[in-house]
């Protein structure tokens, strides 16, 4: 069994790589690395005859003992027979059943091989079908949105590949604005799928109002947060079935968060209005309209939780300015993580979380990150050719005219990772 299931995980990378490849020919063709991707699969490829191979010598060799052993049996009747018990009047009977079992012996290994094929079947589903029958969690939860990251660590090959995340410990508190900031590839999208339960963690928790969420059906974890990703999904139907799919809000409701997201004089210019027809992933709008009706949509469902994942990467600047002002106003009490494309709009957040290769390299309030000179978040804000100490005095001028007169002692510590 464990051969079969050996042989039947790397069939499926190979299967897996070759999707991935086959979707992303034209990249690999334009940047001319056709050769990585053909050695890769070679590779693979490899992996998988060596534990085809493995299963196919062990699942013969099997086959031969219990054909042999069935051979044994026969021969022994045969000797039994003609030799000198042949006269013994109780010999013929007994001879008679051990032919009869040698022949069963085939229908017995044919009956053996398959429930093996189809146990490997039901081995393989186990990680993915365990959360999906834990018991159902409060209908009030999460109340606060408290997000937490605890020593957590993760990987999307666990046992294979080397760990996405590492060690990774924050905290977003109830009502909090943070963003998270970093080079590419430092790990700041495998956050949110690791938010979502998509990743599997390797060691420490995510915990949710205090709840892990390991222990959360998988169903009620994703519908309790609100993601916003930068290719937002658009299904083929209506605006009113994409912005509520399950049918449980009225017009009046739609229309109202169409406007909050500065989309309802575009679609109230449209003869169908609410029954505007939707093609296959948004194809008939904008990556910018696309971006609108999901955020839209999070804002209908009102939960405590929103991630943006690089939601406004696509929008103009005057657009993203709009949409910043409206997450302000309309989750002002739900925790917001954001996932930073445009560094200046996130300056005004509470919290910055700053990654690289997978880690932690430093978060705490946005000022005092600023005025830290060695800071990694202030060289990116100088990278992207922002005054830090200018914009640093704007930040703690906003703070005092709103909480009274800044005091150094009031900053929040930064907190770096070493």
């Amino acid at each position: 069994m464990r051969g079969r299931l050996y042989e039947s995980t790397r069939l499926s990378r190979v299967l897996q790589n070759l999707t991935e490849t086959l979707d992303s020919v034209c990249l690999i063709r334009c940047y001319g690395v056709m050769d990585r991707f053909c050695t890769r699969f070679r590779r693979l490829y490899s992996d998988y005859l060596q534990a085809f191979n493995m299963f196919t010598y062990c699942f013969a060799f099997s086959r031969f003992l219990i054909t042999f052993g069935g051979l044994l049996v026969v021969l022994l009747t045969v000797v039994i027979v003609v030799g000198p018990a042949h006269n013994d009047p109780e010999a013929a009977p007994a001879s008679g059943i051990s032919l009869l079992s040698s022949i069963t012996v085939g229908a017995v290994r044919h009956g053996w091989e398959l429930p093996l094929e189809q146990a490997v079947s039901t081995q393989r589903k186990d990680p993915f079908s365990a959360r999906l029958f834990l018991q159902p969690y409060d209908d009030l939860w999460p109340c606060r949105g408290v997000v937490r990251f605890e020593h957590f660590s993760a990987s999307y090959r666990p046992g294979i590949a080397e760990d996405t995340l590492k060690d990774v410990s924050f905290e977003a508190h109830a009502g909090q604005k943070l963003a998270v900031v970093g080079r590419t590839g430092a790990g700041k999208s495998s956050l949110v799928l690791a938010l979502l339960g998509m990743i599997e963690r390797t060691s420490g928790s995510i915990t949710i109002d205090g709840v892990d969420i390991c222990t959360v059906p998988l169903n009620r974890l994703r519908s309790s947060i609100s993601v916003i990703p930068q290719d937002p999904s658009m299904f083929t139907g209506t605006l009113r079935e994409n912005l509520d799919p399950q049918g449980c809000f009225s017009d009046k409701e739609l229309w109202e968060v169409l406007r909050s997201v500065r989309m309802s004089d575009f679609f109230e210019s449209i003869p169908e209005a609410l029954s505007f027809a939707i093609s296959e992933k948004g194809g008939n709008l904008s990556a910018g309209q696309c971006q609108l009706v999901a955020l839209a949509r999070a804002l209908l469902r009102a939960t405590k939780i929103l991630v943006l994942d690089e939601a406004t990467s696509q929008m103009d600047a005057d657009t993203e300015q709009k949409v910043q002002a409206t997450l302000r106003e309309s989750f002002a009490h739900c925790t917001v993580i954001t996932i930073a494309h445009r560094i200046d709009t996130i300056l005004d957040y509470d919290w910055v979380v700053v990654m690289g290769d997978g880690r932690v390299l430093e978060n705490g309030g946005v000022a005092d990150l600023l005025t830290d000179s060695s800071s990694v978040f202030r060289s990116i804000v100088l990278g992207a050719g922002i005054d830090a100490d200018t914009k640093c005095l704007e930040l703690l001028q906003s703070k005092a005219a709103s909480e009274g007169p800044f005091s150094p002692s009031e900053s929040i510590p930064v907190r770096k990772n070493d």
